[in-house]
């Protein structure tokens, strides 16, 4: 019987230290510059309200006071992701052992979404598949990859989270970034296989997410959007990735793209001197994994 009370008490002490160290993890994440939002884990609709008691944004594991913090989060459009993923990991890690002296081994963090500071309201008939066609280009190609950023962190179809982009966050998908964010998804394998052939000794698991999602979306658009000029679809994803990578994605992107446009004969008049020869401008920096790696 005493057992049976000590394991009962083990278990509430443990229950209610989970507790504490989610609220802390809690304001040290939302202090940070460029977080919107924490997130549940499911971000798919009809899994939130079959999974709401598993569906929280701050997930602890702890063993033997040693803890293991998975976090949740919507980031602001625009902001450099990795750059406020390494502030959020290293301010919840300080504010936990800091407060609660339990020591923290990794900071894991998760991009559930990226939020637009006006979303656009979307249109009645969504559901019926009526999309506005009115977006500029490159507004469609920065929601296309919001949504492919978001299900590299996803055990989730593309058209779920679209759904959950549209009808969770007022994000209008327009008819180009709702075909282009699909026609990624449907063939990755063979995009990984480009992007591997081309990124000469870097493998896909020890790239950025930010790159990778940018380098499917413009390798895509490069190969089958016959209306895109080609220099057009590469300077925006360099832009994409000044805006949202970390200082060597940039440089990675072009290399790559650079690379594939020479290497397949797809060169245009668009292309800068610079991308032409882009191939050899691979950057050894472009090992770091971010975005959702583990500290």
């Amino acid at each position: 019987m005493h057992n049976h009370h000590e394991s009962n008490q083990t278990a509430g002490n443990l229950k209610i230290s989970r507790e504490v160290i989610a609220t802390i993890a809690r304001y040290a994440a939302l202090e940070i510059e460029g977080i919107d939002s924490l997130a549940s884990c499911t971000s798919n609709i009809k899994g939130w309200l079959l999974k709401k008691q598993s569906a929280r944004p701050i997930l602890i594991e702890l063993n033997d006071d040693l803890a293991i913090i998975d976090i949740h989060v919507n980031v602001k459009a625009g902001v450099n992701i990795p750059e406020v993923s390494e502030k959020v990991q290293a301010t919840v890690k300080e504010a936990v052992q800091n407060m609660t002296g339990i020591a923290v081994s990794r900071v894991n963090i998760n991009i559930a979404g990226i939020i637009f500071d006006e979303p656009p309201l979307k249109l009645p008939g969504w559901e019926a598949g009526v999309r506005r066609n009115d977006m500029k280009r490159s507004e469609s190609r920065e929601i296309a990859f919001t949504l492919i950023f978001e299900r590299s962190f996803k055990d989730e179809t593309i058209d779920e989270i679209i759904e959950q982009a549209v009808v969770g966050r007022n994000i209008e998908v327009d008819d180009y970034a709702y075909h282009l964010a699909k026609d990624v998804s449907d063939h990755m394998p063979w995009l990984d296989a480009s992007i591997a052939k081309y990124s000469k000794k870097w493998k896909l698991n020890r790239m950025s997410r930010v790159a990778l999602s940018i380098l499917r979306m413009s390798l895509w658009e490069i190969d089958h959007e016959d209306t895109v000029p080609v220099g057009a679809s590469i300077n925006e994803a360099v832009e994409l990735a000044k805006r949202y990578g970390n200082d060597d994605d940039f440089s990675f992107v072009n290399g790559v793209l650079g690379a594939y446009v020479r290497e397949e004969g797809k060169e245009s008049p668009e292309l800068t001197p610079g991308q032409q020869d882009a191939g050899q401008v691979l950057s050894d920096a472009a090992e770091a994994v971010v975005s959702g790696v583990e500290e």
